[in-house]
C-alpha cells in the first residue's frame, strides 16, 4: 500500500517555487502546500536553497486551514 502523500505527486498544483539550480545543490520536493509544507519551503528559501518543488493535490494551498461557509 502506498502512503497517501504519494497520490498528490500525480497532480501537481500551479503553485511552484523553482529557480535555477546551483551546481551540487540537491533537488527538494515538498509534498503538500499546507502550513507545514509552506513553512518548510519558506525556511529553505531563507537559508538560500533555490531548487524546490512544491506538490499539492488540491486546487488551492493551505491544507486543512481554509474557511468553511455556513
Amino acid at each position: 500500500m502506498l502512503p497517501s502523500g504519494l497520490v498528490m505527486i500525480q497532480r501537481p498544483s500551479k503553485y511552484r517555487v523553482k529557480k535555477e539550480s546551483n551546481k551540487g545543490e540537491p533537488s527538494i520536493a515538498i509534498v503538500g502546500a499546507g502550513m507545514s509544507g509552506l513553512s518548510a519551503a519558506r525556511r529553505l528559501i531563507e537559508d538560500g536553497t533555490t531548487n524546490i518543488d512544491i506538490y499539492e493535490g488540491l486546487n488551492r494551498i493551505g491544507g486543512r486551514v481554509h474557511p468553511i461557509p455556513y
